[in-house]
């Protein structure tokens, strides 16, 4: 199959002056090629008119014009064509360019294509339309698509519905937000994330003893490492505890400031960054993963914690929320809930043996299956079926 994959983030190599892109997408396009398909990527990379002056003037086109570069990158095809936009134009004046690059760079597909995948639609809006294939196309949205709809309105978003066939998630959070603001008709599917293949089942934990927690994840407000040391804290003397922080960032020195004020060095360790061996070694002597973020698109760390069979702990209404079903194979709290994760940590240290092996098990049973693999095949089957009109969500 012929794949065309439509983006305004990808890999970008060695070009260190341009923002990273979504790996995921790098890794659903490697698994299609592994699996025969041929992936031609439109990197449509967005300079918006933000910097400083000599920025403007010296590292970004000039205000609606382009740069083409192509390279490959582990078998996929990337054109990669920057651009410039201003913001604070009417969206209709940057859909007209989007319409008149998608002509103009279209020339430059070898391959036609059998399905059009676009991500971030709404960013790129007037763009895949304009392509002149003709083949099914699906949209798939991002946590930032909704927003981008709120901020220009339901005209954009109608438009924005006529050049799709079907529609694409990232996460279940993301469907029910635009849900929320209109049903666009047409055929849904699922797009998560796949975690890299996962080793042997990890040894049964001993249910004595302290509850072991542990975080794996940037230092920032928003992943929530504070929120949670403060949860376990708050844990009554009837409960012990420990909390091991992986990772590293911004909050590092708020936390250990909250470390010592409190007399926790002999609860809390801070391990600093370290690789991924190392993460799930970790894992492997917790008994409890939480991280509590907001603006997730996903998360793989959960389905890592999941995979070393981590009672795990994600946030309702974002990206993880429906990969866990709470009570079932983890559980879910507003991202804002201290007191809620309190009380959950308690109650998990009083749960049964039994219990907290159901969870376990459910758990590895989910993110088994949830490999990177696994997952681009299933993204493709979905969009394949969606857009000839079967519903997969």
């Amino acid at each position: 199959m012929n794949i065309l994959l439509v983006t305004f983030r990808y890999m970008v190599g060695d070009r260190k002056d341009l923002k990273d892109g979504v790996l995921a997408l790098h890794h659903f396009t490697t698994e299609w090629i592994k699996a025969g398909h041929n992936v031609t990527v439109l990197h449509l990379y967005l300079h918006f008119n933000q910097g400083t002056m000599w920025e403007r003037l010296t590292k970004k086109p000039r205000w609606f014009t382009s740069r083409y570069y192509y390279h490959e990158l582990d078998g996929a095809k990337i054109h990669l064509v920057e651009t410039r936009l201003i913001k604070q134009l009417p969206i209709t004046h940057n859909r007209v360019f989007m319409g008149h690059l998608a002509r103009k760079y279209s020339k430059k597909i070898k391959d036609k294509p059998d399905i059009i995948l676009t991500h971030f639609p709404t960013i790129l809006d007037g763009f895949a339309d304009k392509l002149p294939f003709d083949c099914p196309k699906a949209g798939i949205l991002h946590w930032t698509d909704p927003h981008q709809i709120r901020r220009w309105g339901m005209g954009m978003f109608r438009r924005m519905v006529k050049g799709y066939d079907a529609l694409g998630f990232r996460s279940r959070a993301i469907q029910r937000d635009l849900h929320s603001m209109a049903d666009p008709g047409l055929p849904e599917f699922m797009v998560y994330s796949g975690a890299p293949t996962f080793g042997p089942p990890p040894k049964e934990r001993d249910e004595q003893g302290p509850l072991k927690v542990i975080y794996v994840g940037s230092l920032i407000e928003r992943k929530g490492s504070d929120l949670l040391l403060r949860a376990c804290h708050a844990l009554p003397e009837s409960v012990p505890w420990t909390l091991k922080v992986v990772g590293k960032g911004l909050l590092m020195e708020k936390l250990e400031g909250y470390i010592k004020e409190n007399g926790l060095q002999d609860k809390v360790t801070l391990t600093g960054p370290v690789t991924r061996e190392e993460v799930l070694e970790h894992m492997a002597d917790a008994d409890m993963f939480v991280m509590l973020s907001s603006g997730e698109t996903f998360g793989l760390v959960y389905l890592e914690a999941m995979s070393q069979k981590l009672i795990t702990v994600g946030s309702k209404n974002e990206g993880i929320d429906g990969v866990i079903v709470d009570g079932e194979n983890g559980f879910l709290l507003d991202s804002s809930d201290e007191k809620g994760l309190t009380a959950l940590m308690e109650r998990v240290y009083r749960m049964s043996p039994e219990e907290r092996k159901r969870l376990r098990e459910a758990a590895y049973k989910t993110a088994s299956v949830m490999t990177e693999e696994n997952m681009a095949k299933q993204y493709l089957e979905d969009a394949w079926a969606a857009a000839h009109g079967e519903s997969r969500a």
